[in-house]
């Protein structure tokens, strides 16, 4: 199945998970597969964040495309940048903070168990 870009569901979340600013999503238009709740491109300018938060049930991956964040995963920091991979077990935490003064998007993934 293909979709353009102008098919995705945008939205912009304030204060996402409690974190600073604003977080734009952009969500595949349509059916997942059973197991999948989340494939979204998701944008996040200077200052941006999403919270921490504990994924309880289900995993996520984040690949990054553009950009660097600060990625927390549960208490331990790191830069993470362009081709980078982050992946949040069930159980588990994390955060992201975009400090890097220019936009950073990743392609998120969340599987359910």
């Amino acid at each position: 199945m293909y979709k353009r870009s102008k098919e995705m569901r945008c939205c912009d979340i304030a204060g996402m998970k409690g974190g600073p600013g604003t977080v734009r999503f952009s969500h595949w238009p349509g059916e997942l597969p059973e197991h999948v709740r989340v494939v979204s491109l998701v944008t996040l300018m200077d200052g941006d964040g999403i919270g921490y938060h504990v994924h309880e049930k289900e995993t996520e991956i984040y690949y990054m495309i553009e950009g660097e964040l600060v990625f927390n995963d549960n208490g331990n920091a790191v830069i993470a940048k362009s081709g980078d991979a982050m992946f949040t077990g069930s159980g588990e935490g994390h955060m992201v903070l975009n400090r890097s003064g220019k936009r950073a998007s990743f392609l998120a993934v969340i599987v359910m168990e």
